[in-house]
């Protein structure tokens, strides 16, 4: 029966918890990103393993992954690279990607991700001042 106990987190865990599955999320939305933007046939497993790093993202962050600075580094590490290979991929193949629909279904899919995290309750992580 301990061993049983030591398998299932405590409260005071979540905080660690939140941090791994923000580097599972990142890993997931990293390996999605390139397989989607580098074309082929596995655009639509891409974009659902897309949509899964974000909701494994949302669950980090409902972990509590952001109540430390680690959490909040690793949190924002991966939506600023998620948010960059977007932007690349705008900026340097604005033609190509205008009329993909990878590109848009995961392009929703972040926006929906940070829309969801500025507006929740927890958001209140603050930035320091320049």
């Amino acid at each position: 029966m301990q061993s049983l106990v030591r398998l299932v987190p405590s409260k005071q865990d979540y905080p660690r918890l939140g941090i791994w599955t923000f580097c599972i999320a990142w890993l997931i939305g990293n390996v999605a990103l390139i397989v989607g933007f580098n074309g082929g046939q596995g655009k639509v497993p891409a974009m659902c393993a897309f949509v899964i790093a974000c909701l494994t993202w949302w669950a980090g962050f409902r972990l509590g992954g952001t109540k430390s600075r680690v959490g909040n580094l690793v949190g924002f590490f991966a939506l600023s690279i998620w948010i960059l290979n977007f932007l690349g991929a705008m900026v340097l193949y604005f033609r190509y990607y205008i009329a993909d629909v990878f590109f848009w279904v995961s392009a929703s899919a972040l926006l929906v991700l940070i829309t969801t995290f500025g507006l929740s309750k927890g958001s209140n992580t603050s930035f320091p001042a320049a």
